[in-house]
């Protein structure tokens, strides 16, 4: 996208090569997004990082469910418990969900937001475990 406010790939796989809308997309070092089209012989990847991705996910360590929203460059984890004891490195991972089984590396947390007085659920900066600059090659996953 030239005025950058979308995050989308195409590759040059499509329904002839059985590619499904929200078939999940991945690399060996973890998620890169899900098929949002699916023309003959190309479709569009909306990548994680993007604004408009979501999608469940589990910090390994104390499996503490939340959900990961694309920030443009990383991803925010949005209402993970208050009580769920977060440390910077903490491996993420896909939850049960419609594009990806449990279990796929998501990133690493790089940052945690301040609790805020009273709320019911905190939030981090995870850092993504593709490095989407340097893509090539990507596996899609049937549903």
């Amino acid at each position: 996208d030239p005025e950058a406010t979308q995050h989308i790939i195409t590759i040059d796989r499509g329904t002839r090569d059985r590619i499904a809308r929200d078939d999940g997309v991945v690399t060996a070092d973890g998620v890169v997004g899900r098929v949002i089209e699916v023309e003959p012989i190309s479709s569009k990847v909306l990548l994680v990082i993007d604004a408009a991705s979501k999608l469940p996910a589990v910090v390994q360590r104390g499996r503490w469910w939340a959900i990961a929203v694309g920030t443009q460059t990383r991803l925010k984890l949005q209402y993970i418990s208050q009580d769920a004891k977060l440390h910077l490195g903490d491996m993420v991972v896909t939850g049960e969900g419609r594009s990806f089984h449990a279990g796929t590396p998501i990133g690493r947390i790089a940052q945690i937001a301040a609790a805020n007085a009273g709320a019911l659920d905190q939030s981090a900066v995870v850092e993504p475990a593709v490095s989407f600059g340097s893509l090539s090659r990507v596996l899609v996953l049937a549903k």
